[in-house]
């Protein structure tokens, strides 16, 4: 089997929970038993923007949804404030920094 058929791209993933994708400490109150992939995504993609940013979690995130996807909800995420959050997303998803809800350019 090659390395190109085990790859999953975002599109077609499959919905279910996410226990036991990311850290547990990310979804501390909600059951993640009860949190899907697809069917929560903005959820999902919010609540990581809101706590974490670095790398490991963004590439979890890559792994399950569209950089797209991923876009759009950075730009209008209400919970990212930080400068270096701003320059990592901008960075990473290739967003203007002016693009984001509350960055404020000083």
């Amino acid at each position: 089997m090659s390395l190109e058929q085990n790859l999953v791209y975002p599109d077609q993933v499959k919905d279910h929970p996410i226990d036991g994708i990311f850290d547990s400490a990310y979804f501390w109150d909600v059951d993640p038993k009860k949190v899907f992939i697809r069917k929560d995504a903005r959820f999902v993609i919010d609540r990581i923007f809101r706590w974490s940013v670095f790398p490991g979690a963004l590439d979890i995130l890559d792994k399950y949804y569209s950089k797209k996807e991923i876009r759009e909800e950075a730009m209008r995420c209400d919970s990212i404030y930080s400068n270096e959050s701003f320059e990592i997303l901008s960075k990473r998803y290739n967003i203007s920094k002016e693009e984001f809800l509350h960055f404020r350019s000083f």
